[in-house]
């Protein structure tokens, strides 16, 4: 029966110094855990006191009820409650023991996920370090690339401005005509047709100034612009004469004539007295004839072409809008409409010709 006892407070005493933290076992615990470890074992302590202090009585009992040489001996109502309280004791050491192999067991799985814990927190913090890093350099991409757009920006407008510069350019070039530049065909206050300014007509026929006449200079400038404007219709209409050829050469351009014989008439005159001069005239004459003729033979290529084309003033033989061309043995102010009707037929056709190519 002592033996029995001395067993018991071995386990107690035991179980008291793995309370006091004197047993080998070795973990480590967070501040929490260790609380509720010391607050779980300070309260089976103060049971295992109670129950030491409970041993306690009942030896001193034994030994006070002690009967034969100092052995002790028990009732079988003691004994039986003796082990009753010993099977109950060692039964909650038995789960203490469990409880903390649990716990053992609870601290390294805790241990293990605070390391997989940590780990992947140190992923983690590796891993927002590149991104930081990837991100300031994609800021600086963003940066380049938006100072980029805004260069881009900047010369699309000044592109988009000089391109409308342009149509705006282009569209008053569309509406311009450079042949209507070269050749400007008016009319002054004297009902005398001018080309690029210059007169072609003789008798200006003014009441303050009855004998003033336009200068032969000007008038054999006035024929060269003419033929020069005459040479162009030919060559914008791909057409020749057969029988006569105009060639421009300023104020001495002439007429030749193809056939029946070959001929060169001057479409120039002269104010100055010479022997020919009445020679110089029908040969001027001739010239404004052949030059006349040239005109309705493009006149009739042009009207193959466009059937609806009319010329304000016909051409017949030596005379267009019923009035010769013919100076010699003519008034001048008959002379003045003729030509202006003249320039007036070629500004026609001009027209025409640029329309067509267009």
């Amino acid at each position: 029966m002592i033996l029995l006892v001395m067993l018991m407070k071995d386990k107690v005493l035991t179980y008291a110094a793995t309370c006091d933290g004197k047993s080998d076992v070795r973990y480590p615990l967070c501040q929490a855990c260790a609380r509720a470890a010391l607050q779980s074992m300070e309260e089976r302590r103060l049971r295992l006191e109670q129950d030491h202090k409970t041993l306690s009585m009942l030896e001193r009992e034994l030994q006070r009820l002690a009967i034969i040489k100092g052995d002790l001996d028990m009732s079988d109502d003691d004994m039986a409650r003796w082990r009753r309280e010993h099977d109950r004791l060692e039964h909650d050491v038995d789960a203490v023991h469990n409880a903390c192999k649990e716990t053992c067991a609870e601290i390294r799985k805790t241990d293990i996920e605070v390391e997989q814990v940590r780990y992947a927190l140190e992923t983690l913090s590796y891993m927002e370090a590149k991104m930081a890093k990837e991100e300031q350099e994609l800021w600086y991409v963003y940066h380049d690339k938006a100072m980029e757009l805004e260069r881009c920006a900047s010369s699309k407008a000044c592109l988009n401005a000089e391109f409308v510069h342009m149509q705006k350019q282009l569209a008053s070039l569309e509406q311009s005509c450079a042949y209507r530049d070269v050749f400007c065909i008016e009319q002054d206050a004297y009902g005398i047709g001018t080309i690029n300014g210059l007169r072609l007509g003789r008798h200006t026929g003014t009441r303050a100034r009855p004998n003033e006449q336009v200068p032969w200079s000007e008038i054999n400038a006035a024929w060269g612009q003419t033929a020069l404007l005459l040479t162009v219709l030919q060559r914008k209409l791909n057409y020749a004469s057969r029988v006569y050829k105009v060639v421009a050469r300023g104020s001495f351009s002439v007429v030749e004539r193809l056939e029946p014989d070959h001929a060169v008439f001057e479409l120039y005159a002269t104010s100055e007295w010479q022997l020919g001069r009445l020679f110089h005239a029908r040969r001027f004459d001739c010239a404004m004839l052949g030059f006349l003729t040239c005109v309705q033979e493009i006149y009739m290529h042009a009207k193959s072409l466009y059937n609806d084309l009319e010329i304000p003033y016909p051409i017949h033989s030596d005379c267009i809008g019923g009035i010769s061309i013919r100076l010699q043995f003519h008034e001048p102010a008959a002379w003045n409409r003729a030509t202006r009707y003249l320039l007036e037929t070629l500004d026609c056709l001009l027209s025409w010709t640029l329309t067509c190519l267009k």
